[in-house]
């Protein structure tokens, strides 16, 4: 997880933001970002079963 802040790539950043953060919790709605995770393991769990 980047530090706030961090949101240019760079020899001392293993990881930074695509788009930076005003402060923290504040990219996405949380709720969007459950539906999503969601969304992603019924994909990959339908996807073990075939």
């Amino acid at each position: 997880m980047p530090r706030i802040g961090d949101n240019e790539p760079d020899a001392t950043h293993a990881s930074y933001w695509a788009v930076p953060m005003s402060a923290p919790g504040a990219l996405c709605d949380p709720i969007r970002l459950d539906e999503v995770i969601e969304a992603g393991t019924t994909a990959l769990d339908s996807q073990a079963e075939t």
